[in-house]
C-alpha cells in the first residue's frame, strides 16, 4: 500500500481477494431473464421424454443449468430458477400446490449443490482436478435426493402419483437429475471459464476434429439405421470409448465434456425411437440403463481428463 492510499476494511483484503463489485440493476434482470428461459426451455424439451409419470421424466438437463447457474452467478440467480420451474410444471400437469412444491425442490437442489461446492469442492474450480471431479460427483448424489423426495411426495400426496409407484417414480427422477448435474454442469462451467486468449488456432482445430469424431461415432452406433440390423450392433456401443479417450488425453476437461454431452444426445434420440444399445420393451428401462451408461462414463473420462 502506497503512502496516503486508504485502507480496505479487513472483511475486503483478506485472502487478496478484490472487494466484490456491484452488479447493475439492469443487468441482473436481464440475468434472471435469461437464466429463466433457458431453464424454462431445457424443462420443456425433458418434459417431453416423461414416461413413467407427467411430471417425471429420465431426462432433465435443467438440473445441470440450475447448478452452474448457481456456481457462476450465485445465488441472486434462484428466483429465476423457481419461477421457471413453477411455469413448467405448471403447464404440464398437477396443482398449484405441487408445481410449488417441485419448483422448491428444484431450486433447493441447485442452491444446496452451488453451496456445497463453494464450500467443499473448490467453487468454480471443482472440475479441475480428479478430487474435485469426486467430490461433485458426491454433491450431485446428495443434492439430487432433495428434489427427487420433495418431488414425487408432492405428487403422491396429491393423488398425481400412485403409491405403489413411488419408488420407480423416485428412482427415474433421481436419476434424470443426476445424469443432468454430471453431464450438463461441467460443460456450462468450463465454457464459461474458458479465456478466449485460449482458443489459438491449434486448439480450435483439434477441438472441432474432436467434436467430429463424437458426432461420426454418434452416427455409427446411435444414428445409423443400417448399423442396427448387423448383428453385432450393440457391441458398436463400446466405440464410444474411443472419442472420450482422446478428448481426456489430448484436449482437456472442456472437450472431454462436450463429448460426454453430445454422446449423451445421440444415445437420447435413438433410445426414445427404441433403437440401438440401451433399447428395452419398456421405454423408462430403456432410459435407467442409458442413465447408468451415460453417468459412468461422464464421469470417468472426466476425471481421467483432469488428471491428465
Amino acid at each position: 500500500m502506497t503512502v496516503g492510499q486508504p485502507a480496505l476494511p479487513r472483511s475486503l483484503r483478506s485472502n487478496g481477494r478484490e472487494p466484490p463489485r456491484a452488479h447493475p440493476l439492469g443487468s441482473d434482470v436481464v440475468e434472471l431473464i435469461l437464466v429463466g428461459f433457458a431453464y424454462f426451455a431445457l424443462a420443456y424439451l425433458g418434459l417431453r421424454l416423461a414416461s413413467i409419470n407427467p411430471s417425471a421424466t429420465p431426462i432433465w438437463p435443467p438440473t445441470g443449468f440450475a447448478i452452474a447457474a448457481i456456481l457462476l452467478w450465485g445465488n441472486r440467480i434462484a428466483p429465476a430458477i423457481f419461477i421457471a420451474a413453477f411455469l413448467i410444471n405448471q403447464l404440464t400437469a398437477g396443482s398449484i400446490f405441487n408445481s410449488l412444491a417441485i419448483a422448491g425442490g428444484n431450486t433447493l437442489e441447485a442452491v444446496i449443490a452451488g453451496y456445497l461446492v463453494r464450500h467443499w469442492a473448490e467453487g468454480e474450480q471443482v472440475f479441475d482436478t480428479p478430487t474435485g471431479i469426486a467430490k461433485f460427483t458426491l454433491i450431485s448424489l446428495a443434492a439430487t435426493l432433495v428434489s427427487a423426495t420433495i418431488g414425487v411426495s408432492s405428487l403422491t400426496v396429491a393423488g398425481y402419483a400412485e403409491m405403489s409407484s413411488f419408488i420407480s417414480v423416485w428412482l427415474t427422477w433421481w436419476l434424470g437429475d443426476l445424469a443432468g448435474a454430471l453431464v450438463v454442469t461441467p460443460v456450462v462451467v468450463l465454457w464459461a471459464r474458458s479465456e478466449p486468449a485460449s482458443l489459438t488456432p491449434p486448439q480450435i482445430t483439434g477441438t472441432g476434429l474432436t467434436y467430429l469424431a463424437a458426432v461420426a461415432v454418434g452416427v455409427m452406433v446411435f444414428g445409423c439405421p443400417v448399423m442396427h440390423h448387423i448383428p453385432v450392433h450393440e457391441a458398436l456401443g463400446f466405440l464410444v470409448v474411443l472419442p472420450l479417450l482422446w478428448a481426456s488425453l489430448r484436449q482437456g476437461p472442456r472437450d472431454t465434456a462436450t463429448v460426454a454431452l453430445i454422446i449423451s444426445a445421440f444415445a437420447v434420440g435413438c433410445t426414445l425411437l427404441q433403437c440401438g444399445p440401451f433399447a428395452k420393451p419398456n421405454l423408462n428401462d430403456s432410459f435407467i440403463l442409458l442413465l447408468a451408461f451415460t453417468i459412468s462414463t461422464a464421469v470417468l473420462s472426466l476425471a481421467l481428463s483432469t488428471d491428465v
